[in-house]
């Protein structure tokens, strides 16, 4: 279930929360998430302003960071940004507890990592997304990207096609 926690048009700031506690809920509730980032990207951006849409997925705080950008243009100060908190990392990161070792953790954060940057590079060819960036396609093509937390050498790009 995507449960949308604030929304701020002013500043451009949306949180919202992906609940799913499964793989197969986490792929369901991702396909929300394509539906409303971009309803919020096409209030805040004209199409020739943004030409890639990139998530930033940070397992130890358990949220996807999404906004979007102009290539050779600078990061900051991002205008808009959607904030999905994502409750199936803590639960991933549940499975450790004191006895866990480096290895266990570095591992079940690697699933988590995983996990959550397939379902967004998976979800968006479900309905509602399809349509959503059906329409988003018809005014602007753009790219998409995942990388681990803000660091940009693990920036992975994924194709949007149908």
């Amino acid at each position: 279930m995507l449960n949308i926690i604030s929304e701020n048009a002013v500043s451009g700031k949306y949180e919202c929360c992906v609940t799913g506690l499964t793989r197969m809920d986490l792929k369901r509730d991702m396909t929300l998430m394509w539906t409303h980032l971009l309803k919020y990207v096409s209030v805040h951006h004209e199409h020739s302003s943004w030409n890639r849409i990139i998530f930033e997925i940070w397992i130890e705080r358990g949220f996807v960071l999404a906004y979007c950008q102009k290539k050779g243009k600078s990061l900051d100060p991002r205008l808009f940004e959607v904030t999905i908190v994502v409750d199936y990392i803590p639960e991933m990161l549940k499975l450790l507890n004191e006895q866990s070792t480096d290895e266990q953790f570095e591992g079940l954060r690697a699933i988590a990592y995983i996990d959550t940057r397939e379902s967004i590079r998976e979800s968006y060819r479900k309905e509602p997304a399809i349509s959503s960036i059906q329409t988003a396609l018809k005014n602007n093509d753009f790219k998409c990207y995942t990388m681990q937390s803000a660091d940009i050498n693990t920036m992975m790009e994924f194709g949007i096609f149908f």
